[in-house]
């Protein structure tokens, strides 16, 4: 798996060894009008690697202090051909970044309580990583 870089957004990969997540740590601004021409076949493409291995997803979103609609239109087809491909998938954003908050949170809709999709919010008023469950009250 390899590194992908565009006009706007950098994806690197962070391989934590044969069986453990392919962490794909994004940075940069999502500003593209069409992202989907590049970024739909390489997370295609990264979907299939950690399946083939075995292995959940992470992705990191942190490092992101804007991403517009049609990027984010990118994470969501990926949480949904996760499910489909029933690979685990945790994404790890910043809560202090308003877009995060908002659109990732929202991502919890895909929830199915089976384990295959984790949000896991980092930043604003604790510092500590946690995951939030769906349920959960902000």
């Amino acid at each position: 798996m390899h590194d992908i870089k565009t006009d706007h957004i950098s994806i690197d990969v962070a391989e934590t060894g044969p069986s453990g997540p392919l962490r794909l740590e994004w940075s940069g601004k999502g500003t593209s009008r069409h992202p989907a021409e590049t970024l739909r076949p390489y997370l295609d493409h990264a979907l299939r690697f950690a399946r083939e291995r075995g292995a959940p997803m992470e992705v990191a979103l942190s490092a992101v202090p804007y991403m517009n609609s049609s990027t984010f239109t990118c994470i969501v087809d990926l949480v949904r051909a996760a499910r489909d491909a029933k690979v685990a998938l945790s994404i790890d954003y910043d809560r202090s970044v308003s877009w995060q908050e908002v659109s990732v949170g929202a991502l919890s809709a895909f929830d199915a309580g089976d384990g295959l999709l984790s949000l896991r919010a980092l930043g604003g008023a604790a510092s500590d990583p946690t995951t939030r469950a769906p349920t959960e009250p902000r």
